[in-house]
């Protein structure tokens, strides 16, 4: 593709966009977590010449105004690309309201990067 965007704040998340983007492509970054991060394949980064873009103060609102329009179309197809891809299908992925529990709650954090708890 040819701009990633990491929300969530995990590393693998980081990781997976700096995979998923093309050659010359680039990697918008503001999932806010401390700590370090590793990054797996620097080689991938420097060869494939990505840009990386931090976002930080007001360009968050504007990124996420941005990001909202963007989800909210059902012209552009995400959502569909969301639930099969970023959802797993909704395989594993969804956890009913019904059966909610902390142990639950965070076994799916553990497992699954993003999930959707169903009301």
């Amino acid at each position: 593709m040819d701009v990633s965007f990491e929300m969530a704040g995990f590393n693998s998340s980081f990781n997976n966009a700096l995979m998923a983007t093309r050659r010359g492509g680039n990697v918008i970054l503001f999932g806010i977590k401390t700590g370090d991060f590793i990054l797996q394949d620097y080689n991938r980064l420097i060869v494939r010449g990505l840009t990386l873009h931090a976002v930080i103060g007001r360009q968050i609102w504007k990124t996420w105004e941005t990001t909202r329009k963007l989800m909210e179309s059902i012209d552009n197809g995400i959502q569909e690309k969301i639930f099969n891809i970023i959802l797993n299908r909704g395989e594993g992925t969804i956890l009913p309201i019904a059966e909610y529990s902390k142990e639950r709650f965070e076994k799916m954090m553990a497992e699954h990067p993003k999930f959707l708890i169903q009301f």
